[in-house]
């Protein structure tokens, strides 16, 4: 693989840097909590939700909802397809930062 390979597979979706963020946190777990991703990506409510809906939209991730007592809690998965395209661009990133 060379350089213009990687950047032909260059995935802009994830490489955004809170998709990033949020495909690096669900990646260490089965699920996560939009509110646990949230705080650990200091951003608000509004924001992080419309980088889930991206994701989602792409087939990244999965967004349940789970009632617990009154509360209604909302987890977030990565999805097979997910958890490949985040490692291939690892793989990429690792790759450009060790080419000589």
């Amino acid at each position: 693989m060379n350089l213009s390979d990687d950047l032909q597979d260059w995935d802009r979706i994830i490489l955004s840097p809170l998709r990033f963020t949020i495909m690096s946190l669900i990646n260490q777990a089965d699920a996560v909590g939009f509110a646990d991703i949230r705080r650990a990506a200091q951003t608000t409510p509004q924001t992080l939700s419309k980088q889930v809906t991206i994701l989602e939209n792409a087939g990244y991730i999965n967004v349940s909802k789970i009632a617990r007592g009154r509360r209604i809690l909302t987890e977030i998965s990565a999805t097979d397809e997910g958890r490949r395209a985040f490692k291939r661009q690892i793989d990429i990133l690792k790759h450009i930062a060790d080419a000589r």
